[in-house]
């Protein structure tokens, strides 16, 4: 199923953060956590999610037809209106980042957890 990344969160810079100040870990395949406030989140299965270049990455568009067109790939099963939106930040974070792969991701209780898997 394909996600349409949020074009706006107040955890983007707070994500961002957590990913610069945690990458060495990231790219070595461990999990990281933070715990974002509020606790909220059910997703206490791991779902993957894979970020790659976007399109309109590829193809240099402005700054404002990228964000409408990015997207990432996850195995969520559900409604994709019910996707914990903290890991849409998260794939935006990464997408931006240019931290391409394949990630188990989780969001329950306010923690969120990424681990590079591919």
């Amino acid at each position: 199923m394909n996600i349409r990344h949020p074009a706006k969160s107040k955890f983007i810079p707070i994500i961002d953060s957590w990913i610069e100040s945690n990458l060495d870990k990231l790219l070595s395949k461990c999990e990281i956590t933070i715990f974002l406030e509020p606790a909220s989140g059910f997703c206490k299965q791991t779902t993957q999610i894979t970020v790659t270049e976007s399109e309109s990455e590829s193809e240099s568009e402005s700054e404002s037809e990228s964000e409408s067109e990015s997207i990432f790939e996850t195995t969520w099963q559900y409604s994709p209106k019910s996707f914990p939106s903290r890991i849409k930040v998260l794939a935006k974070v990464l997408q931006e980042r240019r931290l391409y792969g394949r990630y188990d991701t989780s969001h329950h209780g306010g923690k969120l957890a990424v681990k590079k898997i591919f």
